[in-house]
């Protein structure tokens, strides 16, 4: 009984290195996904600036063109209210770049002096490749607590030993010695061992049941970062191409423009066009990168980039 009791603290002390190694899993994802929230808050800041200055530019285009009587009062008023509503979405670009350094500052647990950030987004040190997902072993812990159960049917065995020295002047006296073995045999026990056997059992069936629906939700959690990642990946392609055929669009209005071709509103619809598809490459370049953290998180390595 004292060895399997033995054995199911080990397993008990195993389960816990695997809770502490479950914990540092989160965090290095949490750590990472604060990480390229900080820097999909700078792109996005930088792409709404850059939007305003396109509009400014318009809005130049525009008070000339109304000085010079080529334009209407209307349009410089379109142009205006566009201006207005890249500005506000600066400011809150901005306010979102803060706070999400202060996540990020949240999660790694101390303030982050340096504010700086690699002109490209690095590559992440983990790969995009699933491996197998190793079976936990919490139901070992249970299955020991069944031996250390049966065992109480058994004898107990032990080792008695007595030394005594009798003095009446702490010189002279007499000394005598009793070495004795004593067994205990349990001849009822009013079913008591059997209820234990049994509880201890249901538990560890349980325990197993758990393990069954763990695995299954580790296997979707795999399946659903994987997909994930395909799913920000292709987008990352489309919106890459997107921002080409939205420039070579903006290019030709702002020139049909300049020649009265087309209309203010054409014009600022190409430069929201624009806006968005960078909007939406900035996004989805930061989601790549989180997703295969996400799949990394899902098999359980994440806590090894620790150790690298």
């Amino acid at each position: 009984r004292r060895v399997a009791e033995t054995q199911a603290a080990a397993a008990n002390r195993q389960a816990a290195c695997f809770g502490l190694a479950a914990v540092q899993n989160e965090l290095v994802f949490r750590v990472a996904e604060a990480y390229y929230r900080v820097f999909q808050a700078r792109e996005l800041a930088a792409v709404r600036q850059q939007s305003v200055r396109q509009v400014e530019q318009h809005l130049e285009i525009v008070r000339a063109r109304e000085r010079a009587d080529a334009a209407v009062k209307s349009d410089v008023l379109t142009v205006q209210v566009r201006l207005a509503e890249v500005k506000e979405a600066l400011i809150t670009a901005r306010h979102q770049h803060d706070l999400a350094w202060a996540v990020l500052e949240n999660v790694c647990g101390t303030r982050i002096e340096q504010r700086v950030l690699p002109r490209d987004l690095p590559a992440a040190p983990w790969s995009e490749h699933v491996q197998q997902v190793e079976a936990v072993v919490a139901e070992q812990a249970a299955d020991r607590g069944v031996r250390a159960a049966q065992a109480g049917k058994y004898p107990t065995v032990n080792l008695n030993a007595d030394y005594d020295v009798f003095t009446p002047d702490l010189v002279r006296g007499n000394d005598s010695w009793f070495v004795g073995v004593v067994v205990n045999f349990t001849l009822f026990d009013g079913k008591r061992t059997r209820n234990d056997v049994r509880q201890t059992e249901a538990r560890l069936q349980e325990i197993r049941a758990r393990q069954q629906r763990l695995l299954l939700d580790i296997e979707l959690g795999v399946r659903r970062t994987w997909l994930q990642l395909e799913d920000a990946k292709q987008r990352l392609e489309v919106t890459s191409q997107t921002i080409g055929q939205a420039q070579e669009s903006l290019r030709e209005i702002e020139q049909r423009y300049g020649g009265q071709i087309a209309t203010i509103t054409q014009l600022v619809d190409a430069q929201v066009a624009l806006s968005n598809a960078m909007v939406r490459r900035t996004t989805a370049l930061a989601e790549v990168e989180i997703a295969r953290a996400a799949l990394e998180q899902a098999t359980g390595r994440l806590r090894e980039v620790v150790g690298r």
